[in-house]
């Protein structure tokens, strides 16, 4: 029902090295719905709480996801940016398998 995450971001853009750095809470109340919460270091800005939520509708997967909204919220005056995604993933292939269960011998 619930794992977290860390994620490490490395940039290199026109010489300049960013880094990034984000850690999650992911929260799965029922099978369908997928829930995460996020705190980032983006570019030395401490201030980056993140909310995302998804629906699997077989065989679709919809998202929306924000590693910035939160904070602009809370914090107007630090606000350079927001980041907002919105999608939908066609989720086909394979069917997950079956546990299989395995009798042990009995070893004497």
């Amino acid at each position: 029902k619930i794992s977290f995450g860390l994620l490490s971001r490395t940039e290199i853009y026109k010489r300049d090295l960013r880094q990034q750095f984000t850690l999650s809470a992911n929260l799965y109340p029922i099978p369908m719905i997928s829930t995460t919460f996020t705190y980032s270091i983006i570019e030395g800005s401490y201030n980056n709480l993140g909310l995302g939520l998804a629906l699997k509708a077989f065989p679709f997967n919809f998202y929306i996801i924000t590693d910035t909204a939160p904070s602009v919220a809370l914090w107007p005056a630090n606000a350079n940016y927001v980041n907002l995604r919105i999608g939908m993933n066609i989720m086909f292939g394979c069917k997950q398998k079956k546990a299989v269960k395995y009798d042990m011998p009995l070893v004497n």
